[in-house]
């Protein structure tokens, strides 16, 4: 029983960290406004980007990340993106950055 306290308190820890860094990565795009994340592995950051969430998750899968476009999830979905981060924290990062790179040059 034991295990399973330390295993899940580590795991909390983990993915606690996990969406720090992912918040923090998403408030440095200055197009990116993100509420806090308060459960689930997910961020839901609204852009001022003039483009359809499935055209802008398009051009980040071009980029080498996926993501859901906003209105997948009903009209007030639009101009947002969904971004998991059940990833390592490498991956976190460098998706992130390519979307900072991506969000940039639209």
């Amino acid at each position: 029983m034991k295990i399973r306290k330390r295993f899940r308190a580590e795991m909390l820890d983990e993915f606690r960290a996990r969406r720090d860094l992912a918040l923090t990565k998403l408030s440095q795009i200055p197009s990116f406004e993100t509420p806090p994340v308060k459960g689930a592995f997910y961020a839901f950051p609204r852009y001022s980007q003039k483009l359809a969430s499935e055209d802008f998750a398009i051009a980040l899968l071009k980029a080498g990340v996926i993501c859901s476009p906003g209105a997948t999830f009903g009209t007030r979905g639009e101009r947002h993106l969904r971004f998991s981060y059940a990833n390592s924290r490498d991956n976190i990062s460098a998706a992130l950055d390519i979307v900072k790179e991506v969000a940039d040059k639209l």
